[in-house]
């Protein structure tokens, strides 16, 4: 029963304790508070959290396809060996999140703030970050393959070691950003992204 699931969470986070293996595939439990829970192996394949509150909750080998994320508060989240698979995060709040060795595929960014994120061994392909909020975000060794960030903006931003072959990088607001050691093959790229990494 999706009330004894959430009774387990509610408890687990007020705790402060670890909630391991759960399931909850396609429930609907939106405009929750789940601040400060500690989740392993969460099963959210199909999960409605939208409008949810899950500031400075940590989740570790966890499961997240076609979980709609829209309009959350992640601000502070960590995430750590987890999947994504058309997740949809547009207009979601990550300021100050990290995400460590974690692999999506068309996963939606759109609209969404990613404020001082740090990514690390991080493969995002197919995705989209079309209009996002990317500042002071420190990105390494991490993949954004075939990746969508028309109007993004990008800025006082580290990438290293990161992968933007086929990558669409055009209409970008740009400015104070590293590119280092990144790869850009059939990319399109935009006259300022031209620039910084000397182009034109």
């Amino acid at each position: 029963m999706i009330e004894d699931v959430i009774k387990y969470l509610e408890d687990s986070i007020y705790n402060r304790e670890l909630a391991d293996n759960i399931d909850l595939s396609g429930k609907d439990v939106m405009f929750r508070d789940f601040s400060g829970l500690m989740a392993d192996r969460l099963n959210a394949e199909k999960t409605n959290f939208k409008a949810s509150i899950f500031e400075s909750a940590s989740f570790k080998d966890c499961y997240f396809l076609e979980t709609n994320f829209r309009s959350c508060s992640l601000e502070d989240v960590e995430i750590i060996d987890s999947r994504f698979s058309r997740a949809d995060f547009k207009k979601a709040n990550l300021k100050d999140s990290r995400i460590v060795i974690s692999f999506g595929d068309g996963t939606c960014f759109d609209k969404s703030d990613l404020s001082n994120v740090e990514f690390e061994d991080v493969s995002l392909i197919e995705s989209s970050f079309k209009e996002a909020s990317l500042i002071n975000v420190n990105i390494s060794d991490s993949s954004f393959k075939n990746s969508n960030f028309t109007g993004a903006s990008i800025l006082n931003s580290k990438f290293k070691n990161s992968d933007f072959s086929g990558a669409n990088l055009s209409r970008l607001i740009l400015k104070e950003t590293i590119f280092e050691n990144c790869i850009f093959k059939n990319a399109i790229l935009g006259e300022n992204v031209k620039l910084i990494l000397g182009m034109n």
